[in-house]
C-alpha cells in the first residue's frame, strides 16, 4: 500500500488517503491475505481520498483477493472502475434496487444515460466508459416557437365554430399543445405556479380532500376519484403515491410547469391543479370534488401564483418516434433466456433497454416453454384480437373479478385496483363508469393486444397489452395483486379463458 516511509509516524498524523491505505492494508493482514479462501471482504467507498495510482491499487489487490477463492462485497460511485473490476453489479438509486447482473449488462447507455441523465459511450472490449452531462446541445432536443397573440385568435375562431371543444381536441386541431393554449388564458382562467413539484403535491394537494386525478394519452383516459396519500419522494425524479385511490408513478425529469385553473363547469365553477410536460402535453390533472378543500385550492393561487404571468413562446419539440433495430442484430438466445428467468416483473422494462427493443417488437420475439409450457399456447405473449379488451371489460363485470388497470404517458401512470361494473358504450368510446372510477377508451385506435407473461418469485404474471399504431402502450391490465402474492386464480382462468377464444377464432 506504498506507506513504507510512513512507518515511524502515529496513525493518527496521517492524511485521510493515507489512512484510508492504512486501514485497507491492516485488513488484509488480518484476514492472511496471501493464504485466505472463503473468505467475504467488505468495502464500502474504498476509494474515497485517494489518488489515481492507490485506487488501482487496492482494486488490484481486491480482485487479486477474489481470484484466490474469496469474496468482495464493494459499494462504488466509479462507474468506470465498477466496469473494470466487478464480475457482478447491482445498481441501486435512491435506495431502490433497479437491476443486476454481469457488468456489460448494466453498463449500458440506455440503462445509465436516463437514470443519471448523462452521455455515456461504452467499448465493451476494453472496459472503457466516457461519459458527460446531457445538455441540451448533446441531447439534440429541438424546439417549436409559439405566438400566443396569433394562436389566442385561432383558438376564438374554433371556438365560435365548435363551442364544445376540448381544449386537447382544440390542440390538435391547432397542431399546438394543451399548455400553449392555456398561455392565453394567464390571469383569466389559468395561473402559472411558482412551486417545486414535490412541495405542490405534499404540502397542498395532499390537504385538498378528495379530488379526480385524470391521466390520459391520446386513446384512453383514466379518472379515479380519492385522496392523495403516502407520498413517496425520496429525492429521486421517480416519485409515487400509494394510497388505495390514488396510485400514482410520476416521472418528473419530464415534467415543466403547473397551473392553478378556474373554469365554468355544467355544476358551477371547477378547480384543477394541472401539470405539463416539456413539449407542452398536459401530464396530470387534479380536479378538485365537491366534498374537497377549496380553501387549500385557494392558499395555493394565493401564495404561489408566478409573479410573472408571461405565456411560454417556446417548447420542446415532441420526440421523434425511435425507430426499431432489425431483428438480425438482436441476441435472441440471451433475450429469451433472460426474460424467462426473471424474478420480478418490474425488470422487464430493464430487459427492453438492455436489449435495445421496442415493447411490440419483444412480444413478437417472446420465448415458448418452460413455465409457459402449461398453458395453451406454450408462449410467454400471444398475439389476440383487438376486441379483446372489451371481452376483458364484460367478463371482469361478469365474475366480479378484481383488476388493475395501467393508463400512463411519459410523466405519469395512473393505476386503477378493484372490480369494474359498469361497462358502457358513446360514440367511438368504451367506457367504464363507475362511481369512483372512470375509464375510456377509444376502441378504434386499438391496433394490436397481448397477453404476457412475465416470471417473478410469486409465479408467473398475466397482462393483457394494448397497442396504438404507432406502437405506444395505451393501457395494460393486471388481475388485482400485491407483491409477494400470487395473482388471482379468477384473474388467471379469465385471461386463459381469453386465450383459447383467440386460439378458436385461428383456427376458425
Amino acid at each position: 500500500m506504498d506507506l513504507q516511509r510512513f512507518a515511524d509516524r502515529p496513525v493518527a498524523s496521517l492524511s485521510g488517503g493515507e489512512i484510508q491505505r492504512a486501514h485497507f492494508a491492516r485488513i488484509l493482514a488480518q484476514l492472511d491475505f496471501k493464504q485466505a479462501q472463503g473468505k467475504l471482504l467488505l468495502l464500502d467507498e474504498p476509494l474515497n481520498n485517494l489518488d489515481a495510482k492507490h485506487q488501482f491499487a487496492i482494486l488490484d489487490l481486491a480482485k487479486e483477493f477474489a481470484d484466490q477463492g474469496n469474496y468482495v462485497l464493494a459499494v462504488l460511485h466509479q462507474l468506470e472502475h465498477a466496469y473494470k473490476y466487478a464480475d457482478h453489479l447491482l445498481l441501486l438509486h435512491y435506495g431502490q434496487r433497479i437491476i443486476e447482473g454481469s457488468p456489460n449488462t448494466i453498463i449500458h447507455p440506455n440503462i445509465l444515460n436516463p437514470l443519471f441523465g448523462i452521455k455515456l459511450s461504452v467499448n465493451p472490449t476494453t472496459r472503457e466508459l466516457f461519459s458527460e452531462p446531457l445538455t441540451p446541445k448533446n441531447m439534440n432536443t429541438s424546439t417549436v416557437t409559439i405566438d400566443p397573440n396569433n394562436l389566442k385568435e385561432q383558438w376564438q375562431k374554433l371556438l365560435e365554430k365548435e363551442p364544445k371543444t376540448r381544449i386537447r381536441n382544440a390542440a390538435k386541431a391547432l397542431n399546438t399543445s394543451e399548455l400553449a393554449l392555456l398561455g392565453t388564458e394567464l390571469g383569466k382562467t389559468a395561473w402559472l405556479l411558482d412551486i417545486e413539484f414535490q412541495s405542490l403535491f405534499e404540502d397542498y394537494v395532499t390537504r385538498m380532500g378528495k379530488v379526480t386525478a385524470i391521466t390520459r394519452n391520446d386513446d384512453v383516459v383514466h379518472e379515479r376519484k380519492g385522496v392523495y396519500l403516502n407520498p413517496q419522494f425520496n429525492g429521486s425524479p421517480v416519485a409515487l403515491f400509494v394510497g388505495k385511490d390514488i396510485d400514482l408513478r410520476m416521472f418528473m425529469r419530464t415534467w415543466k410547469a403547473a397551473f392553478a385553473v378556474e373554469e365554468a363547469g355544467r355544476n358551477g365553477m371547477r378547480r384543477s391543479v394541472q401539470i405539463f410536460a416539456k413539449d407542452g402535453m398536459a401530464v396530470h390533472k387534479i380536479y378538485l370534488e365537491d366534498t374537497g378543500d377549496a380553501k387549500v385550492f385557494d392558499e395555493l393561487k394565493t401564495k404561489h401564483t408566478a409573479a410573472e404571468q408571461v405565456p411560454y413562446t417556446t417548447l420542446d419539440a415532441p420526440a421523434p418516434q425511435k425507430q426499431e433495430i432489425p431483428d438480425s442484430e438482436i441476441d435472441l438466445v440471451s433475450f429469451q433466456k433472460d426474460w424467462v428467468e426473471l424474478q420480478d416483473t418490474h425488470d422487464f422494462f430493464m430487459l427492453l433497454q438492455r436489449y435495445r427493443l421496442s415493447r411490440t417488437q419483444a412480444l413478437r420475439l417472446a420465448p415458448v416453454g418452460n413455465e409457459a409450457e402449461t398453458y395453451p399456447s406454450k408462449k410467454y405473449a400471444v398475439q389476440l384480437g383487438n376486441d379483446t379488451t372489451r371481452q376483458l371489460l364484460n367478463m371482469a363485470s361478469t365474475s366480479a373479478t378484481p383488476i388493475m388497470v395501467f393508463v400512463g404517458n411519459p410523466g405519469m401512470i395512473q393505476i386503477h385496483s378493484g372490480k369494474v361494473e359498469k361497462i358502457l358504450d358513446y360514440g367511438e368510446w368504451l367506457n367504464v363508469m363507475d362511481p369512483e372510477f372512470n375509464l375510456h377508451i377509444r376502441e378504434n385506435a386499438i391496433a394490436t393486444t397481448y397477453l404476457v407473461r412475465k416470471p417473478s418469485e410469486d409465479g408467473l404474471i398475466h397482462s393483457i397489452e394494448v397497442f396504438d399504431t404507432k406502437g405506444d402502450l395505451i393501457v395494460t391490465f393486471f388481475g388485482e395483486r400485491k407483491p409477494g402474492i400470487p395473482e388471482l386464480e379468477s384473474w388467471r382462468s379469465l385471461v386463459i379463458e381469453l386465450e383459447n377464444q383467440a386460439s378458436l377464432q385461428t383456427a376458425e
